[in-house]
């Protein structure tokens, strides 16, 4: 295997979903980092809306405030400028969803 191969599957393997973790597995987790790759990790879940992307959040980290602020610079023009969208969609596009984060997401919806 040469070295541009590894790396290439070194890469698909750490931004993977993974294909052997379920629903029921994911709930059972306790570490809150660990609940936080695994969502990130399924394109269908990081897609979705705000409560879908906090899936990872258990007991009372729900309740946790948190500020987010946007900053617009004001223009004559009706248009904001997104920038890094094309990184993202390739991000998202570059490898097909498998049945594993369908599934997965599919539970994860139901579940709330």
């Amino acid at each position: 295997m040469n070295t541009i191969h590894q790396a290439q599957q070194y890469f698909h393997d750490q931004f993977s979903f993974p294909s052997w973790m379920t629903y029921d597995i994911f709930k059972n987790l306790s570490n809150k980092r660990e609940r936080e790759t695994v969502v990130t990790k399924n394109k269908i879940l990081m897609t979705d809306t705000y409560n879908r992307t906090m899936a990872h959040m258990v007991g009372n980290d729900w309740k946790r405030e948190e500020v987010f602020t946007l900053f617009l610079r004001k223009s004559k023009g009706a248009a904001n400028v997104v920038y890094g969208i094309r990184n993202i969609l390739q991000e998202l596009l570059s490898t097909p969803i498998t049945k594993a984060e369908v599934d997965f997401a599919q539970q994860a919806i139901n579940d709330q």
